[in-house]
């Protein structure tokens, strides 16, 4: 459980350095910390201290709170660039699964 959770953080800082328009190394520059130290948050495999959390949500413009919401709200224009991305990246197969799932999603 305290894993996923650590995946869960990491995939919440990696949405909002994205949604910053930044790279881990421009991060890592702004936070003062090793841009390793960026990609091992990312990824699950260490948790910040306070004190860089705190520098986190002042560089994403964020309370700290917001970087543990994990289940947040995507808006449409964010949701669509990543379905976009998604079924673009996709193999022909899994391409023709996709649609038949978007389309049973679309009768209702």
């Amino acid at each position: 459980m305290y894993t996923n959770l650590k995946n869960l953080f990491g995939r919440r800082i990696r949405e909002l350095r994205k949604k910053a328009g930044l790279t881990q190394e421009e991060l890592s520059c702004k936070v003062d910390v090793d841009s390793k130290s960026i990609s091992r948050i990312e990824t699950g495999k260490f948790l910040p201290s306070l004190d860089l959390l705190y520098r986190l949500s002042k560089v994403f413009n964020v309370e700290y709170y917001e970087m543990l919401m994990f289940e947040h709200h995507k808006d449409t224009i964010d949701l669509r660039k990543e379905c976009f991305e998604l079924v673009n990246s996709l193999p022909d197969e899994k391409m023709q699964l996709g649609y038949k799932l978007l389309k049973v999603l679309a009768e209702d």
